[in-house]
């Protein structure tokens, strides 16, 4: 059973608002017992939510489907190839973000093009369009999308003097969150980076670049806030996360369990969506609370960060393919953009 054809019988995307009792086939069932890469700590708000899903899907099916949780550090894989390690079944599933396996599906660029797709709102309504072809891509590649989620909104966060205006970001050297952030950087006169997670804070200190793009939430939860005196909220873009199982793996699901977990998926679409608007918020608030500097962009600031990436969005499709010239207009067409 397909999750789009799943989803379409169900009558909703969004979440389901019961469960229910799943029937017990007659016959013993084989107990899957699965691997579920992830990418933050331990202790972190998408580790611990992904945990509940888990706890979730083994109550629901009677314990015939297993998700063990592995946190960041735990498996011997990069973030950038979640993607991979689920085709190759390494795990049965992971957390793959848009921005660190667009390596692997380069078309997932799409929902992180700077400026286009900027808050949740705008995200729901760009998957109802883009979701297919995004399903199409994991199946290339053995996976199975369970569910998406909104992870916050990527802005600016740096040390010196507080950035007020893009104007200000001129010259200075800004660490990326992906490719396209980097051309958002790039055309607004400033110098990007790249780094990988693990060298911010030191690179930071040293003053080796100004600021990076994340969001409020990302920053704390990785307390990077100690770093930085000023942020600039311009929400270039949504930061978006696909959880994926293996095809063969989900296959190997009875009828009955795999209903569940596709129900408790979008469940947890939902709840997702919901706790991360708010902790964004609050992250923003913390950080305010702690005398840094929390700049709004302006109405006119915004207009002209758009007029600027718009030139870049078709360039982008173009060397990406058909497929994405395609997906890229009936987003923006969706979007009014």
């Amino acid at each position: 059973m397909k999750r789009r054809d799943f989803i379409k019988g169900l009558g909703v995307f969004l979440g389901a608002s019961s469960l229910g009792t799943i029937p017990k086939q007659a016959w013993p069932q084989n107990i899957a017992k699965w691997k579920y890469y992830y990418y933050t700590p331990p202790l972190h708000h998408d580790t611990v939510t992904i945990k509940d899903f888990a706890k979730d899907v083994q109550q629901l099916t009677n314990n015939e489907v297993q998700i063990t949780i592995f946190p960041g550090g735990e498996l011997p894989y990069p973030p950038t190839e979640a993607v991979n390690i689920v085709r190759d079944r390494f795990v049965e599933g992971a957390g793959a973000v848009s921005d660190f396996v667009a390596g692997s599906v380069p078309l997932l660029n799409l929902m992180n093009l700077p400026m286009l797709v900027t808050n949740l709102d705008e995200m729901t309504k760009a998957m109802k369009i883009f979701l297919p072809y995004a399903e199409k891509e994991f199946e290339k590649r053995g996976a199975e999308m369970l569910f998406w989620h909104f992870n916050s909104q990527k802005s600016l966060f740096g040390r010196g003097k507080p950035v007020a205006s893009l104007d200000d970001l001129k010259g200075m050297k800004i660490r990326s969150f992906g490719v396209a952030d980097a051309q958002f950087i790039q055309r607004l006169g400033a110098i990007p980076v790249a780094m990988p997670n693990t060298e911010v804070p030191q690179a930071m200190q040293r003053g080796v670049m100004d600021a990076f793009i994340a969001s409020a939430f990302f920053t704390i939860g990785s307390r990077w806030d100690d770093l930085i005196n000023w942020a600039y909220l311009i929400d270039l873009a949504v930061i978006s996360v696909y959880e994926l199982v293996s095809i063969p793996a989900f296959k190997e699901l009875s009828a009955a369990n795999s209903k569940v977990l596709l129900e408790t998926a979008a469940k947890y679409n939902t709840r997702w969506n919901q706790e991360i608007v708010e902790l964004e918020k609050k992250a923003r608030v913390d950080m305010a609370n702690k005398g840094k500097k929390m700049a709004q962009a302006s109405e006119k600031d915004r207009t002209r960060a758009i007029e600027v990436m718009k030139a870049y969005w078709p360039e982008w499709a173009k060397s990406a393919g058909p497929t994405a010239v395609e997906a890229l207009g009936r987003v923006r067409e969706t979007l009014g953009k």
